[in-house]
């Protein structure tokens, strides 16, 4: 069953999801979504989506968050905790890491788990991922596969991730659905006035550089290598073979 299936599919009375007893359906939420009426292993009843439960947003009526509230709590208080970061950004990207990789009702599942994106053994433990990572260097970090064509284990390992900033990210992320030109960060435009024409265009720390117009999708493309270089200081895989075909060609539309 897909993850969109299953997140919509009803349930039964009597199923459990965590601490949560289904009992009967109610009337649908004002956003039209599934509800019915459960009752907590506390004995509260609680009315909920089913999505919600379904995906594991909801576990309890809410008894089971305060009581890790409590141990989380305590824990920094008696020094029970064997690292103290949980809930804190490097234990929240690791958390985000293994929910796409190994979670079905993920959002982010089919575009890696589902295609065999996974991460290290080691990375099993919190305690070894951070070890291996160090501290995020702020908040405004993600954790970033360097070399996105992996898969298993080794997508997700030491000598494979970084913390990166979210440009550096979108620089390096795989393309979701094929590019209409067939060149990354490369559009092409049809005007009644000028014609169909190329442009790129590439992002660094929420500043968007444009390139263009140009008469081909490859010098466009050039342009956005070129300014790769200049912001990130690394080329796309391809950008070797590309230069070597375009200069074989004898491309004149070639940016300055």
């Amino acid at each position: 069953m897909a993850r969109s299936d299953y997140r919509c599919a009803p349930i039964a009375a009597g199923q459990r999801f965590g601490r949560l007893t289904a009992i009967e359906r109610v009337a649908n939420n004002r956003h039209r979504a599934q509800q019915w009426l459960f009752r907590c292993d506390c004995r509260t009843e609680t009315i909920k989506s089913v999505r919600s439960v379904r995906l594991g947003l909801t576990q309890s009526c809410g008894c089971l968050g305060l009581e890790r509230l409590a141990e989380h709590r305590r824990g920094e208080a008696n020094g029970s905790y064997k690292h103290g970061k949980t809930y804190s950004p490097e234990w929240n990207a690791w958390r985000a890491m293994i929910g796409r990789c190994r979670h079905p009702c993920s959002s982010s599942y089919d575009h890696y788990g589902a295609i065999g994106i996974d991460y290290c053994e080691r990375w099993e433990l919190f305690e070894n991922f951070l070890a291996d990572m160090g501290p995020m260097p702020d908040a405004s970090y993600t954790l970033d596969r360097i070399d996105n064509d992996l898969r298993g284990g080794a997508a997700y390992c030491r000598g494979n991730c970084r913390w990166a900033t979210r440009s550096e990210q979108a620089f390096n992320r795989r393309p979701r659905r094929p590019n209409a030109t067939g060149f990354k960060g490369v559009t092409k435009r049809v005007t009644k006035k000028a014609g169909t024409y190329y442009v790129s265009a590439i992002e660094k720390d929420d500043r968007r550089h444009h390139f263009g117009p140009f008469s081909a999708p490859e010098p466009a493309y050039a342009a956005y290598l070129l300014a790769a270089g200049a912001l990130y200081g690394v080329l796309p895989k391809d950008a070797a073979a590309f230069a070597a075909g375009l200069l074989s060609r004898g491309a004149r539309d070639l940016p300055v």
